[in-house]
């Protein structure tokens, strides 16, 4: 939606568009009746630390959340490149416009869309290997992203970028739901929270990592050629991960 309001009405307006919506959404938080009381928890700080070591004793004796915890940190990491470079992406190497950039969005955004929501109408495919299958989409697509600057065709350029942006899309909003799902079922209430928020920091961990690397590599080779790096290493990971076996906890 930026890249298209860029061009269409400029990146003046574009930023006059977004001030507005920070004023709306301030109005709208203020305008919000709350008048819920807290209560005070009284716990104390020793309780804390013991909560938190009931925590981590319990994701160091499952197996399923260190296998999802990594899957998190799979996705992130690999689609660091697209993240950082997006931007380059489109102007040097596609020779495209900020609309580009939307387009490329919203294709994104379908293709999860697509992938969550046929993921619980396949039942003939385990989620171990179905986990494989779409992480090795995820780095068939950085692939692609490498494949089509080199097209001299125009439409041919745009169309595997398009097709490739699904399907980035696509894998990652399967994985996500297979991640969501499987946390429901294996950890309990009383733990979601902080099981989930450890999750949550693995997934945030990678992204520094990950982004370090790509700034690190893009001075000595081309941002196309960092994809299709990382398309490749997400590739052998996941299919390692599919040979060792490691995904079977997950069903």
């Amino acid at each position: 939606m930026a890249g298209w309001l860029i061009s269409v009405i400029s990146s003046t307006g574009a930023l006059m568009i977004d001030m507005l919506s920070f004023f709306i959404s301030s109005a709208l938080i203020f305008s919000i009746n709350d008048n819920e009381v807290l209560k005070a928890t009284g716990k104390k700080l020793a309780d804390i630390v013991s909560g938190f070591k009931e925590g981590v004793r319990f994701f160091n004796s499952h197996s399923i959340i260190k296998v999802l915890a990594l899957i998190g940190l799979l996705i992130n990491f690999g689609i660091m490149p697209l993240s950082v470079f997006q931007t380059p992406y489109v102007s040097d190497y596609l020779k495209m416009g900020p609309e580009m950039l939307s387009v490329i969005k919203i294709c994104m955004v379908v293709g999860m869309s697509v992938g969550a929501f046929i993921v619980p109408k396949i039942t003939a495919i385990k989620r171990s290997t179905l986990t494989g299958i779409a992480g090795v989409i995820m780095g068939i697509t950085l692939i692609m992203m490498f494949v089509s600057p080199q097209c001299e065709n125009i439409i041919l350029k745009i169309g595997i970028c398009i097709i490739a942006m699904f399907f980035i899309g696509f894998g990652g909003g399967i994985l996500n739901v297979i991640i969501g799902g499987c946390m429901m079922e294996s950890i309990p209430k009383d733990m979601m929270g902080r099981i989930s928020g450890f999750i949550s920091s693995m997934m945030q961990f990678s992204m520094p990592i990950a982004s370090f690397i790509c700034s690190a590599l893009a001075v000595h080779i081309s941002v196309v050629q960092i994809f299709m790096i990382f398309g490749f290493i997400t590739i052998m990971v996941y299919m390692v991960l599919l040979m060792s076996k490691k995904l079977k906890v997950i069903g």
